[in-house]
């Protein structure tokens, strides 16, 4: 009988339990429902509140992964790289056992041997791949990550045969792909869900298969996998009730996939950081084309590195460049509202992002204040009609999920008492205790 590896530790990113739990028994999604079938369950939280600020994936996950809360690891913003004197968990594990991660957010591969497998998550701008081959996979989903708004059909067809390149020798990618076309070109191609959103959902799909291979030469005592497709779908489609069978199809498709990895483990974690609530439907405003729009407005710089979102980090050649800088986008105005919330970083970057919300698609110059304001309470400007004209400069992204701060932890075979609630930063902890580091 074939032995199983000791520790799966799974991040299905801010899903909502009930949610997915009542709609895969009305929808009879058998792969749902087997899997939470599986677990015992507690409640996790954190103290942080505020998304776009602290209640984030990228902030939490990063305090998941080093034991500690956001005031003491001081990630705030996707893409930051972590101080290399914070060890990350797996970092612990690797001085005993094997490890492998995938997809974790604002990760970094540190150089221990027995990581076998690292892939960051695609708005990492900073970490290695390993194994190296896998940079010819990672190109397409960092593209598309950062430019979905804009799409260059070139470079989307490039990065696109480049990562078919790699798949075309893996043996359960094909297989996968090959028993599995009538489902594909029944629900990938001829229905008509969001192509983000199918997108997103095959890219999941992908990373299981490709780990499922490499895993076979590459064996790991500890698992991490990091998955985003069901967060994306509730932040952006979770108003559109009359499909959500549609949606299910393929969320049942993924469950089965995890089904299998389950199998070869002996104990078990999964959990989201935090979940989501559905909301009235709001527009986020995103620049169609980022640096372009930063130029447009005589903002130079001398590197972006653009997160999920509407915001970016930007660097500079030297502290008076970026003081300049600064300053302008600091007191920029379209409407009578400061387009930008700000954040340093250090003497030659900061980080931006949109601070103005829309409550819908419609407008005119003279219901800007109606239909446009912040996410959080800011002082507004005594200037009125500035910059009007750049609204055209933007797409309005749908939103209809937001975060909360309590999440869910679901567990299997683990021989230590679970409280029933916790900070979410001591799952690096119970990782730590099972795996003796």
């Amino acid at each position: 009988m074939k032995q199983k590896e000791q520790l799966l530790v799974l991040n299905i990113n801010e899903f909502n339990y009930k949610f997915l739990k009542k709609k895969s028994i009305k929808f009879e999604n058998k792969n749902l429902i087997n899997f939470f079938r599986n677990f015992k369950r507690s409640l996790i939280f954190t103290d942080d509140k505020i998304q776009h600020k602290n209640l984030d994936p990228w902030v939490q996950e990063v305090s998941i992964n080093t034991g500690k809360n956001s005031k003491k690891h001081r990630i705030n913003n996707l893409g930051e790289k972590l101080n290399n004197n914070i060890p990350q968990i797996w970092d612990l594990i690797a001085k005993k056992n094997t490890v492998s991660v995938w997809g974790s957010m604002n990760s970094q591969l540190r150089n221990h041997k027995n990581i076998k497998i690292f892939f960051p998550d695609p708005w990492n701008f900073t970490s290695k791949i390993k194994p190296k081959y896998l940079e010819s996979i990672f190109y397409l989903p960092n593209y598309y990550a950062k430019n979905y708004t804009k799409i260059k059909t070139q470079k989307f067809i490039f990065y696109s045969l480049k990562m078919l390149k790699s798949l075309i020798f893996n043996k359960s990618v094909l297989n996968h792909f090959f028993f599995n076309f009538p489902f594909y070109l029944k629900n990938f191609f001829l229905n008509k869900l969001p192509l983000n959103f199918k997108l997103f959902v095959l890219f999941d799909i992908i990373s299981l298969l490709i780990l499922k291979d490499l895993l076979k030469k590459n064996k790991s005592s500890c698992l991490f996998i990091f998955l985003n497709s069901i967060a994306h779908f509730q932040h952006n489609y979770w108003d559109d009730e009359r499909n959500y069978e549609k949606y299910f199809i393929f969320f049942d498709k993924l469950f089965f996939l995890l089904n299998d990895f389950i199998k070869s483990y002996n104990s078990i974690i999964v959990y989201n950081g935090f979940s989501q609530k559905k909301i009235k439907t709001e527009y986020l405003l995103k620049p169609i084309e980022s640096e372009d729009f930063l130029k447009k407005i005589n903002i130079r710089f001398k590197k972006s590195e653009q997160n999920m979102t509407n915001g970016a980090i930007l660097f500079f050649r030297n502290k008076k460049e970026t003081l300049i800088n600064y300053n302008k986008m600091k007191n920029f105005i379209i409407g009578n509202l400061y387009l930008f919330e700000l954040q340093k970083i250090n003497d030659t970057s900061f980080f931006y992002k949109i601070r103005i919300k829309a409550n819908n698609l419609t407008y005119k110059n003279s219901s800007f204040k109606k239909n446009f304001l912040y996410y959080k309470k800011f002082k507004k400007s005594k200037k009125f009609q500035s910059n009007l004209y750049l609204i055209d400069e933007f797409k309005f992204i749908k939103t209809t999920g937001v975060h909360v701060s309590e999440g869910e932890f679901l567990y299997k075979n683990l021989n230590f008492r679970i409280k029933k609630k916790f900070y979410n930063h001591f799952i690096f902890t119970i990782i730590k205790k099972i795996l003796n580091v």
